[in-house]
């Protein structure tokens, strides 16, 4: 299991697509962590609690309102475009901030120039997320890229303040945010011209409102979709109202200078660091509801312990690493399962619902903490917004495990069949979905898998093993081959798609492996897509024209011999059968 987990991480490593988008999610996750603790910590300076609390809701609600709309960009352009436009977006309005803040402008132009900025952030996350599953190659690699994007995040939150706290103390926030627009600009060449499959591009568009209208349908009607999201909504409330506990934790409670605020913050980071290094046991893993639940209770416990105990510098900084750790196994088991079960077509736009919680959670955290500790002091509101996020946790545990069993883990076959071209460009939750109704059937050397004029039935992909491919010719009375397949071909669309008989003989030239999809799913899968019927009559129209091994799928493997195929009865068949686990 362990050594499954090592080659998912592997591949993808050995992606240049995913080297690049992750690389650039790290740069990301920085600067927004460094310019958001910059902002604060100015605010702070400026007029107190009250004033850092204003400025995080001013720069977020325009945010929260817009992120659904702007995260549309990932669902209407190609995701790389959309990537690219939003990390230009963002560099923009972040040397917009420095400006202001360098040349010492009036207050509202600073608080202008950072609300676009929090603007430009909400177009770059919900893409990201919604990239990956069009740039993983298999289901464990997805599971692999969203631990990584959760240690892209950490880093983030430790090295982004980390790297405020060092420029705060040589210089001032202006600097900050002159690095972050840099930075962004790099992300954005960094995520230009990816390989991608551009499925979701040949749909026509409804109006920009209709199409955020048809995000929150998949919201709707999808009460897992809708759980998750309330599950990140109350995670990201803890968080926006961390970011102004851990503000008055350093400042006020701990009396340190105004680094502090960036220390204990980066401590957060280093746990997600942690944490997200763990997460790499969800690889390959079906059961998300334990990471997600279990990571909520590890949140809150830590930051009720802050109130609880008596605690210095050192404590403060170990329970704020312990409730990062925990956040790390929300973030990849929330987004693995969301991913799973939302249409591809409107990924992005649920992901930008998602990000419009999160800039609204943070800015009613942010809103609610300077009230918490008006009325409870510093570690009253620790110990408030601890016990939120672990009831939280507790109440969801069950239902989550129900989501969790309705969930579909994909069959041993999932990875061939989506790299099939008529497969290829479905929804990959969709063909982890097929993949369940495959059949893994076993054939000797010699005997016939389907015969020429037989009635098709059912469609195959090759796992191990060689066939070969026999056809009659109206002058011959032996068939001829013309053709070897090895692992990762197929073979019998052309009688489901067409309805008609078999157009030729497969006889197993060494012992075979196959997955087999009866007739009824294989067909009802094309149906959904126009684009993978128009592959499939692709596929179909290059064999019947171009008979030439070349012109087939498969590897090229050595001429030999093979005898008459024998029939492969039904008995044979069903007795050479084994269910997917």
């Amino acid at each position: 299991m362990v050594e499954g987990r090592l080659k998912q991480f592997q591949a993808l490593m050995r992606s240049p697509a995913l080297r690049r988008v992750l690389g650039a999610y790290f740069i990301f996750s920085a600067a927004e962590l460094a310019t958001w603790v910059a902002i604060l910590v100015w605010a702070y300076d400026v007029g107190g609690a009250a004033a850092a609390g204003l400025i995080a809701v001013v720069q977020l609600v325009p945010a929260t309102l817009l992120a659904p709309f702007l995260a549309q960009i990932g669902d209407r352009l190609r995701r790389d475009r959309a990537l690219s436009l939003g990390f230009v977006f963002q560099a923009s309005a972040f040397f917009a901030t420095a400006a202001a803040l360098t040349f010492d402008s009036p207050p509202v132009l600073v608080y202008v120039a950072a609300t676009l900025a929090a603007i430009g952030i909400t177009m770059t996350r919900p893409v990201h997320y919604a990239t990956l599953p069009d740039i993983s190659e298999t289901p464990g690699q997805l599971t692999a890229a969203n631990s990584l994007s959760s240690s892209a995040e950490g880093f983030g939150a430790f090295g982004g303040p980390l790297i405020t706290a060092g420029l705060l103390a040589v210089s001032g926030p202006g600097m900050v945010f002159w690095l972050a627009g840099t930075a962004s600009v790099v992300a954005a060449l960094m995520t230009r011209s990816l390989p991608l499959r551009d499925r979701h591009l040949h749909i026509s568009r409804p109006s920009v409102l209709d199409s955020a209208v048809e995000g929150f349908a998949a919201l709707r009607e999808s009460e897992g979709t809708r759980r998750i999201s309330f599950i990140f909504g109350a995670q990201f409330l803890v968080i926006g109202a961390l970011d102004i506990l851990t503000v008055v934790l350093g400042l006020e409670l701990l009396a340190l200078d105004l680094s502090g605020p960036g220390t204990l913050a980066s401590a957060l980071g280093i746990g997600g660091l942690v944490g997200a290094a763990g997460t790499a046991i969800l690889v390959n893993r079906r059961r998300m509801a334990p990471a997600v639940a279990g990571g909520l209770i590890a949140i809150g416990l830590p930051l009720a312990l802050i109130a609880l105990t008596s605690n210095g510098l050192t404590t403060s900084l170990l329970f704020l690493a312990m409730a990062g750790v925990g956040k790390s196994f929300v973030d990849v088991g929330g987004r693995t399962l969301l991913q799973r079960i939302t249409p591809d077509r409107v990924l992005a736009r649920v992901f930008g619902f998602q990000e419009s919680m999160l800039m609204g959670g943070v800015a009613v955290g942010a809103a609610i903490a300077p009230m918490l500790v008006r009325v409870l002091g510093g570690r009253g509101a620790f110990l408030i917004v601890g016990a939120l996020v672990v009831g939280i946790g507790l109440t969801q545990w069950r239902s989550l495990l129900r989501l969790d069993a309705r969930s579909v883990l994909p069959g041993p076959g999932c990875e061939l069949l989506a790299a099939i071209p008529m497969f290829s460009v479905l929804e990959q939750s969709l063909v982890e979905r097929l993949s369940r109704d495959l059949v893994r059937v076993e054939v000797l050397a010699g005997r016939a898998v389907v015969r020429e004029g037989e009635p098709g039935d059912r469609f195959c992909v090759i796992e191990s093993g060689v066939v070969s491919i026999l056809k009659r010719d109206a002058s011959a009375v032996e068939p001829s081959e013309v053709n070897r397949l090895g692992r990762g071909s197929f073979f019998g669309e052309t009688a489901l798609v067409r309805d008609i008989p078999r157009t030729a003989t497969v006889a197993a030239v060494t012992d075979l492996v196959l997955y087999a999809l009866d007739r009824r799913p294989f067909l009802e899968a094309l149906s959904g897509s126009p684009l993978s019927v128009v592959e499939a009559e692709r596929v179909i129209d290059l064999r019947a024209k171009n008979p030439e091994p070349e012109n087939w799928a498969g590897p090229q493997m050595p001429e030999s011999h093979v005898a008459e195929p024998e029939n492969l009865n039904a008995e044979s068949r069903e007795g050479n059968r084994s269910q997917p686990a």
